[in-house]
């Protein structure tokens, strides 16, 4: 039982590094929601953070803000496609 217990850890560990060396590789991506960038609420809390991000970091984020249901998969996968890695499964152009 303690092998298996260490087993999984050690999987788990294995796991985060490999995401977090991904991540490292990417710049972020916020998909905004149908409400748009300045709603007063979630998606202006992600940009307001991104930006912060952006400032502190000195990196870049690419941003969309979609307008139908239909476009997030395409966007998502577009983001993908130009190194991007999105942070919401929600978007809009920008």
């Amino acid at each position: 039982m303690t092998i298996s217990k260490l087993t999984k850890a050690i999987a788990g560990g294995v796991a985060l590094s490999a995401v977090l060396a991904g991540a490292a590789f990417a710049d972020p991506a916020v998909i905004y929601d149908g409400g748009g960038k300045f709603d007063a609420s979630f998606n202006e809390a992600a940009y307001n953070g991104a930006t912060q991000w952006k400032t502190e970091t000195g990196g870049n984020f690419g941003e969309l803000e979609i307008s139908s249901d239909a476009q997030r998969e395409q966007f998502l996968r577009q983001f993908a496609e130009r190194g991007y890695s999105p942070s919401s499964p929600r978007a809009s152009t920008s």
